[in-house]
């Protein structure tokens, strides 16, 4: 009798110690499934130049852009993609030590071999930016247009090589809000 409780305790403890990991398990897929998903707005507003656009709130990049409502996104831990038929845009977050915007360029084109065609400086919403025309010359890719944004130690890079979608890009970047 003795020996025959012990086997239903093992293996009572043994269910018991299978539906916890479960249970962890099953926890971890939801909240990170959740925390690089990107969130879109479950209506479309319509801009006042007659556009349909979208909001992603990106949790893991603590921001949110509105979008067109017919571009699709695509979403990892550090960047979003927002996929249109002429190209996509990207959305990176990248920590930095530099305290504004210009120290982290100084330094960012230092290790680089570009030429900047154009550049533009501006705030949204008291968040300084700076906007460029970046050429490479030879490669993969030749042209893009990024924006670059600092907050509270953050540098967001939005970017497009696709000059088709340059427009597209300025209008999102005019978007853009931090979410901390």
């Amino acid at each position: 009798m003795k020996k025959k409780n012990r086997i239903l305790s093992k293996n009572l403890i043994i269910l018991i110690f299978a539906a916890l990991a479960l249970g962890v398990i099953f926890l971890y897929l939801v909240v990170n499934k959740n925390s690089i998903s990107p969130s879109l707005s479950k209506f479309n507003i319509i801009t006042r130049s007659g556009h349909e656009v979208k909001i992603l709130k990106s949790n893991s990049l603590k921001m949110s852009v509105l979008v067109p409502s017919n571009y699709q996104t695509e979403e990892q831990i550090t960047f979003v993609n927002l996929i249109a038929e002429k190209g996509k845009i990207n959305i990176s977050r990248i920590a930095t030590n530099f305290n504004d915007i210009t120290s982290y360029l100084k330094d960012f084109d230092s290790k680089r071999k570009i030429t900047v065609a154009s550049e533009s400086y501006g705030s949204i919403l008291d968040v300084n930016y700076v906007s460029r025309v970046e050429d490479f010359g030879d490669g993969p890719i030749e042209k893009q247009k990024v924006y670059f944004i600092y907050v509270d130690g953050w540098i967001y890079a939005l970017s497009t090589s696709s000059e088709s979608l340059f427009p597209a890009l300025d209008q999102i970047a005019q978007s853009f809000r931090y979410n901390p």
